[in-house]
């Protein structure tokens, strides 16, 4: 399976039922916590955080993204159908890549070109300005 981005992704986990969705955790210490009580149960969700305390609407924490068999193999394209030696030699061949589109002007690049870019990626981070 191929996705073009996330959001394919997390879209897919939600229809195999393998997504848990959290509104207005905190990211001080739930999102931490609740992450790792997901991770001890047997089904094992892949968590999305939402409405985060403190930060604007949109931002949002995905985790557990491949904390299982099945969307460990989701996430490489191998069949869940596969004995686990299988699916690691069908790892070893190369898959045919698909060309992307260029694209002349993204908002990262002209962050980096302007020379905005942070010292530290925990700045980027945990920058909650405006």
């Amino acid at each position: 399976m191929i996705f073009n981005d996330l959001r394919d992704y997390i879209a897919t986990l939600e229809k195999l039922g393998q997504l848990k969705i959290i509104e207005g955790a905190s990211c001080d210490l739930e999102i931490g916590a609740i992450t790792e009580i997901a991770s001890f149960r047997k089904t094992c969700p892949a968590v999305l955080f939402d409405s985060i305390k403190g930060f604007k609407k949109g931002y949002r924490v995905l985790t557990n993204v491949v904390s299982t068999r099945l969307r460990e193999r989701i996430v490489f394209g191998v069949s869940n159908d596969l004995t686990d030696p299988e699916a690691v030699r069908s790892l070893e061949t190369p898959k045919t890549m698909r060309s992307l589109s260029r694209v002349d002007t993204i908002s990262l690049a002209e962050v980096a070109s302007a020379g905005r870019w942070p010292l530290h990626l925990r700045d980027l981070i945990c920058n909650q300005g405006s």
